[in-house]
């Protein structure tokens, strides 16, 4: 009995089938390299290009095409300058314009972001990575704002430390980071803007008005 294409589809797809896919990206002798990403991307596309199934793979294997490929955007600078700040050994007294400043510009930059931008919700090609917000998040805010052994309790409570604040950031940001090899720019932009307006943002306004008050 000759095969419809639709049992052609079904006896190629298991090949494809997307867990499997995931675990050989972590397995060095079976992961799919970028360009092999591309040219089964092609072939589903080729040949089977009305089905759903087919659909979901080929935009699983383009992900896997630029894995480990970070996505260049301004936003993607500006998030790795300020995880990078915040992940350097501060001195005793550390200079906090740089801080500030990136700060800033964060803002900013979630102000350029146009709604057409940004669409819906891609699933990301790895797991999320585990939070780890009251322990190393903290540990560095702290250590930014000299809050640990350098600046004295009074005024810290005068000027409203910004520990807690930076900390929700950092979290928060380094989930855009992790986004950002992991999806495409829209849902990038489109989690950026998001966590602004409904969380990391306030946090954002209200570390920039303690730091403010500290450095000038």
């Amino acid at each position: 009995m000759k095969k419809t294409k639709r049992n052609q589809e079904d006896d190629l797809l298991p090949e494809y089938d997307l867990n499997a896919l995931r675990a050989r990206k972590s397995d060095p002798e079976r992961r799919i390299f970028p360009q092999q990403g591309v040219v089964l991307a092609s072939d589903f596309a080729s040949a089977f290009p009305e089905s759903n199934a087919v659909n979901e793979a080929l935009r699983f294997l383009l992900r896997v095409a630029k894995q480990g490929e970070a996505i260049s955007h301004p936003v993607a600078d500006a998030v790795d300058r300020f995880l990078a700040l915040m992940d350097a050994e501060p001195s005793a007294s550390p200079d906090l314009e740089p801080l500030i400043r990136t700060l800033d510009e964060m803002a900013w930059l979630a102000h350029q972001i146009r709604q057409e931008e940004t669409e819906g919700d891609d699933q990301p090609n790895s797991d999320e990575p585990v939070r780890d917000h009251w322990t190393a998040s903290t540990r560095k805010a702290a250590a930014w704002v000299g809050h640990v052994g350098s600046v004295d309790r009074a005024d810290c409570e005068k000027f409203e430390c910004p520990v807690s604040d930076l900390s929700e950031i950092i979290d928060d940001l380094g989930l855009i980071q992790w986004r950002f090899r992991s999806t495409s720019e829209a849902d990038v932009l489109f989690h950026y803007k998001l966590g602004f307006m409904t969380h990391w943002g306030h946090h954002l306004r209200r570390a920039q008005s303690a730091l403010h008050a500290w450095y000038w």
